[in-house]
């Protein structure tokens, strides 16, 4: 039997737009500062640890899975609360652009949550060159999610604070149309 890859869990698009608002708008590149912020700073901080002898035991691994899938649960909602904005007003295309950006991180960050709990689990395995592997792994996509994690926090912030600027406006224009 030949298994295909199918296209109902196929998540390469969601990696490739995720990736894609990395580039700068002007050069269509990742600026310096981002490859070292999503890439080169997760991998000497996973080094840095597995040098350190920070190992990942059972009790901690339980407790990065219950964190991550607290994570995922918040992430999800954040993705109706796009959904709703979406919605509610299509006519801005920085804002939809934004929207469309933010969507891409939070579906990545949602699978480098999944990707993660699978790496730890596999550190449970006892050859070492297994373990060292999958911790190594697990701490990379560890800071690999707290990066975009932040990334995330910024964008919403900038989101809500652009709807409430909007609501304000409308409110005082309302308010002086009211007034004359």
């Amino acid at each position: 039997m030949k298994i295909r890859n199918s296209s109902k869990i196929d998540v390469r698009d969601i990696i490739v737009d995720h990736y894609k608002t990395l580039a700068n708008a002007n050069s269509k590149k990742a600026d310096d500062s981002d490859i070292i912020i999503f890439f080169i700073l997760p991998a000497v901080i996973a080094t840095a640890l597995l040098l350190l002898g920070a190992n990942l035991e059972e009790g901690m691994i339980g407790n990065v899975i219950s964190g991550l899938s607290i994570f995922v649960g918040l992430l999800l909602n954040v993705l109706v609360l796009i959904f709703d904005l979406v919605k509610k007003d299509s006519k801005s295309s920085i804002k939809n652009e934004l929207l469309k950006q933010s969507l891409a991180n939070i579906s990545f960050t949602i699978l480098l949550s999944l990707f993660c709990i699978i790496t730890s689990i596999v550190t449970l395995v006892k050859y070492d060159i297994i373990k060292l592997s999958s911790m190594w792994l697990t701490y990379f996509l560890l800071m690999e999610f707290v990066a975009c994690l932040l990334m995330i926090i910024k964008r919403m912030y900038r989101l809500l604070m652009n709807e409430f600027k909007e609501i304000t406006s409308t409110a005082n224009t309302n308010v002086k149309e009211e007034i004359m």
